[in-house]
């Protein structure tokens, strides 16, 4: 089996596994109106009562409800993808279920950036987050789907992606050109808004964002899923069955 058939064949089965979820699963589009809902009041109570000496504190439960949020949608995208279902004690149970390891990596992130601005080096940081958002562009998938603690998960997705370049860099551009550019007319159709309300950011261009951004992810996950559970030579050997 030649490379290109393998991306293919990998593609393939990627797409299918995400059209099945997202048909028992098309809720997951829409979760994020309710992460902005709360998002919002939690925020407008933070900042009133933790003012001035205390703005810090407001720092630190702002990061825990960051990490809260990232957490519960990767469980969220876990069921998804290994229990093909998503119930509403998922969604309750999801906010603790990797908190501590999204704010582990989170705190990574942080003391570079702390030890950056120490050494006088704080300009490269925006160069580095870049360098991180690429080659790190699998820890999303690692967090969710690999029992490994934050640093080790760091790691991990490091290789995965070096290993993967191919089918991982390439297959996730091409699709998501492909959603963006299927489904971007809508976004610029609707002008709807809410006024200055708590529901303000819910407009139909915001919902189509928030729509194609699980599309990717759930691709995301299931080709992430086939490809650390397998290799070329093992996908190869299947493909005979």
């Amino acid at each position: 089996m030649t490379n290109m058939e393998d991306f293919l064949n990998v593609n393939k089965d990627a797409v299918n596994r995400g059209i099945k979820s997202l048909s028992k699963n098309w809720i997951i589009l829409f979760v994020g109106i309710a992460y902005s809902i709360i998002n919002t009041l939690i925020y407008g109570v933070i900042n009133t009562v933790f003012r001035g000496p205390l703005s810090i504190i407001a720092g630190l439960i702002g990061a825990f409800l960051s990490a809260a949020m990232i957490s519960n949608y990767l469980y969220l995208l876990y069921n998804v993808i290994n229990n093909n279902k998503i119930t509403i004690d998922d969604f309750k149970q999801g906010f603790t279920a990797y908190i501590y390891k999204v704010y582990g990596v989170m705190f990574v992130f942080y003391m570079v950036s702390l030890l950056l601005r120490i050494t006088g080096l704080g300009g490269i940081y925006p160069l580095l987050m870049v360098l991180a958002v690429v080659l790190l562009n699998a820890l999303p998938e690692t967090i969710y789907q690999k029992h490994y603690d934050s640093t080790t998960s760091i790691s991990y997705s490091f290789e995965f992606a070096k290993d993967n370049v191919v089918n991982w860099y390439v297959s996730n551009l091409i699709i998501g050109l492909l959603l963006y550019l299927l489904t971007s007319n809508l976004l610029f159709m609707f002008k709807f808004t809410s006024g200055n309300s708590i529901f303000r950011f819910i407009n139909i261009s915001s919902i189509v964002m928030q729509a194609i951004g699980s599309m990717i992810m759930i691709y995301r996950g299931h080709l992430y899923s086939i490809l650390s559970n397998s290799t070329k030579r093992k996908r190869e050997f299947m493909s005979k069955f």
